[in-house]
């Protein structure tokens, strides 16, 4: 027996169904990555002399010692150059491009000189 027969109209009511059912498969599926405008970063001293300062973007923190860390709150998405000034006068300088998604980044100023993304 022929379903269209029986229930004219019944083969256009299911292709709409069959539609709406992929298009709704295809919306739910779309993921969109919202980035945050501005990243905390925690930075961490683990070199073998205290920092005078880090500036980082328009941020400047003065002073710190082995082991400390720090926080730089408010720092603005993209590319951002990070210098480091040691006890000594020693000049470090790194440029860090934040576009991730988590909010918080954290800098580590390890003991041979490199910073570090953790």
């Amino acid at each position: 027996m022929n379903i269209t027969r029986v229930f004219p109209g019944r083969g256009i009511v299911m292709r709409y169904i069959c539609l709406i059912s992929v298009l709704l498969v295809v919306i739910s599926c779309i993921n969109e990555t919202i980035l945050p405008d501005e990243y905390e970063i925690i930075f961490s001293n683990e070199y073998f002399e205290t920092l005078n300062s880090i500036e980082i973007a328009d941020k400047k923190i003065e002073v710190i010692n082995i082991g400390d860390e720090v926080t730089i709150s408010s720092v603005p998405r993209g590319q951002q150059e990070i210098t480091v000034i040691t006890h000594s006068g020693l000049i470090m300088k790194a440029t860090v491009n934040l576009t991730g998604t988590n909010p918080v980044v954290r800098i580590v100023l390890t003991e041979s000189g490199m910073l570090q993304l953790v």
